[in-house]
């Protein structure tokens, strides 16, 4: 009996110190450890950061909802979250290995879905039609504009967080080093939120 009692406490303390700032227990149904069955092959669990994001994941997963998930996570931890994939869910419709970002929404559309056309869609940073979200986008999304590489990727970065979000997309033009050429290269690739 001492042995339950002990084990039981052990437990309670894991999930206590393990918590996301104190709000992941206020989420239902998260699974903090472990592996998912995603098909044939099980994926381990990504290793946790310092910092916490919310994503909201909805579709064809067991329990859609918004999760607390540690930073870095990527999207096979947001299946993990919500319970992994139905049955009928199209595993294939986007990227299981992309990192997400707080405020995402990843929605996981059906095999009929996908065949009719409507696949489904990860909103946060890749907004309009895959477009860059100037206001949303990290150092390694603006690198795979063209003409922006890592330096002035980590400018834009600490532009935006020391000026606030852009009004439109001409605003990135404040951003030292960006000029109305790169404008032009990068200006049908982003939008704003």
């Amino acid at each position: 009996m001492n042995r339950m009692k002990c084990a039981a406490l052990i437990l309670f303390l894991a999930l206590i110190l393990g918590g996301c700032s104190g709000s992941r227990s206020l989420l239902r149904d998260y699974i903090p450890a472990g592996e998912v069955e995603t098909g044939t092959q099980s994926v381990p669990e990504t290793k946790a950061a310092d910092r916490d994001i919310y994503v909201h994941v909805c579709g064809c997963v067991r329990r859609p909802d918004v999760y607390c998930l540690p930073e870095g996570s990527r999207g096979i931890d947001a299946i993990r979250a919500a319970g992994g994939f139905t049955k009928d869910a199209s595993r294939d419709s986007w990227n299981l290995a992309a990192v997400l970002e707080d405020g995402m929404q990843i929605t996981v559309p059906s095999e009929k879905d996908t065949e009719a056309g409507t696949g489904g869609s990860v909103s946060g940073a890749a907004g309009k039609e895959g477009l860059v979200d100037i206001n949303r986008a990290s150092a390694e999304e603006f690198r795979t504009l063209p003409g922006i590489g890592e330096s002035r990727a980590q400018e834009i970065v600490a532009y935006r967080e020391e000026h606030g979000p852009f009004s439109s997309v001409e605003d990135i033009k404040n951003v030292s080093g960006i000029g109305d050429g790169i404008f032009t290269r990068i200006k049908d690739h982003i939008t704003v939120s």
